[in-house]
């Protein structure tokens, strides 16, 4: 039996259904008159001279969750089999048919504007305004789209508590978000490292007590949370520092250029960290590695491994974030140098060569002959015949009068020698060009007057 009184003093006693586990709520617009409610009825009971004083609502089993009283005085039921809105001469339920993700809602919020936030099963957090729903989910940045638990505090976040843990969000980017004008919220994780003992809430509403302080239950107990409390926490922004580069297992010393890293060291390991001395199992980051990375990474963990880093000069890009969502001013950025191997710098872009072949092209000055040499190759000109080899007049022999300097360098020269050392030339400066240019300009008036002195 459950004995009601009303504001009279005039008292009832009404008899129980069998409820396994149930919970009350108080009609804000009846006096003397209560809802209980379990995993598979909902009753009224009421001791007002009007109406009975016992009465079943719904009209056919389900496990409520959840009532709540909206400004207006209608009825909210959050159930496993949808959503219910009761008043008198008004009863809809809405399922996923209307917009819901799913139809299994676990709690109702109502904020101080008058909208309504619907904590689900797998389907994330849900906005009912105007008779219309829009969910934010994972893809919006919540950690889990299981929210069995939807409170408010004095300072407009929304706490959500699930399966892994209690999430804090801003009510203005839930808004902005949902509205289209952003993409996604930055939320807060409370779990195992922020002291919860069990970060599985049990699946049933929480609730706010009137000092502000926010309950959740798990499956080893109520968790307490102070908003307050956790505020003053989370106000400084965290300051990123590379901590240092592994490559495989070997650290990699920091230089003036950063970090320097042989040909074949091509897998690498950043280490970071976040310096937050008020909460730093709240700190999460951003990364990203120029010439890798296409767009920023969002990470809670402290290590980023690239693997076939391509060769040359890289730059790691890293910002911190606090608890509440406090970005830091300016990113941490060191460079990341993967030196080129031997065999790319000598034979430029050449491919590599592994059979001997001989390839000929034609020239309008001759003949171009390439020959394979190992791994280098070997480039020749021969002139046409006409050029080199001219009939004397009277004469029937035929012999060279008139050597074609492409020719006699031929006989000196071998490109393959040009090929290996040209990554040589592109580092020196300009007066070792000016040395090297006066050094062929000599040769070339040697070999002419060689031709000459010859005819």
């Amino acid at each position: 039996m459950l004995e009601l009184r009303g504001p009279d003093g005039r008292g009832v006693s009404c008899p129980l259904p069998a409820f396994r586990s149930f919970a009350l709520v108080e009609d804000p617009t009846r006096s003397a008159t209560v809802y209980a409610f379990d995993e598979e009825q909902l009753v009224r009971l009421s001791a007002d001279p009007g109406l009975p004083s016992l009465t079943s609502l719904l009209p056919f089993p389900t496990t409520v969750r959840d009532l709540h009283f909206d400004h207006a005085g209608r009825m909210w039921i959050a159930t496993t089999t949808g959503l219910w809105r009761l008043s008198p001469g008004d009863t809809v339920r809405f399922t996923k048919r209307d917009g819901l993700p799913t139809d299994h809602v676990r709690q109702i919020h109502e904020d101080r504007d008058g909208t309504l936030w619907l904590g689900t099963y797998g389907g994330g957090l849900v906005r009912c305004r105007d008779g219309h729903f829009a969910t934010l989910g994972r893809r919006n940045g919540l950690l889990e789209e299981v929210v069995s638990v939807v409170l408010e505090d004095d300072y407009d976040n929304l706490w959500l508590g699930g399966n892994r843990g209690i999430q804090r969000l801003s009510r203005l980017q839930a808004n902005e978000c949902l509205d289209g004008r952003r993409e996604s919220v930055d939320v807060v994780r409370y779990a195992a490292e922020s002291g919860l003992r069990n970060p599985e809430g049990s699946g049933w509403p929480g609730l706010r007590t009137r000092d502000g302080r926010l309950w959740f239950p798990t499956f080893d107990g109520l968790a307490v949370v102070d908003p307050h409390f956790a505020k003053t926490l989370t106000g400084t922004p965290p300051a990123p520092r590379v901590e240092g580069v592994l490559a495989g297992d070997q650290s990699v010393p920091r230089s003036v250029r950063g970090f320097v890293l042989a040909p074949d060291q091509r897998r690498l390991t950043v280490r970071y960290t976040g310096i937050d001395l008020s909460a730093p199992e709240q700190v999460h980051f951003r990364y990203r590695l120029d010439g890798v990375d296409r767009d920023w990474i969002d990470a809670r963990g402290r290590t980023a491994t690239y693997t076939n880093v391509p060769p040359g000069r890289h730059l790691f890009h890293l910002v911190a974030i606090g608890g509440g969502g406090v970005t830091s001013p300016s990113s941490e950025t060191v460079a990341i140098f993967v030196r080129p191997s031997r065999s790319n710098a000598s034979t430029g872009t050449l491919p590599p060569v592994r059979k001997r072949r001989r390839i000929g092209c034609k020239l309008s000055s001759g003949t171009l002959n390439t020959r394979a040499i190992g791994s280098s190759w070997a480039i020749t000109t021969r002139p046409p015949v006409s050029d080199a080899l001219t009939t004397l007049p009277g004469s029937t022999s035929r012999r060279p009068t008139r050597p074609v300097i492409g020719e006699v360098i031929r006989q000196y020269v071998s490109w393959s020698l040009i090929a290996s050392i040209c990554p040589v030339f592109i580092l020196m400066d300009a007066s070792a060009w000016l040395t090297i240019i006066s050094c062929v300009s000599s040769c070339c008036r040697a070999i002419i007057s060689c031709c000459a002195s010859r005819r």
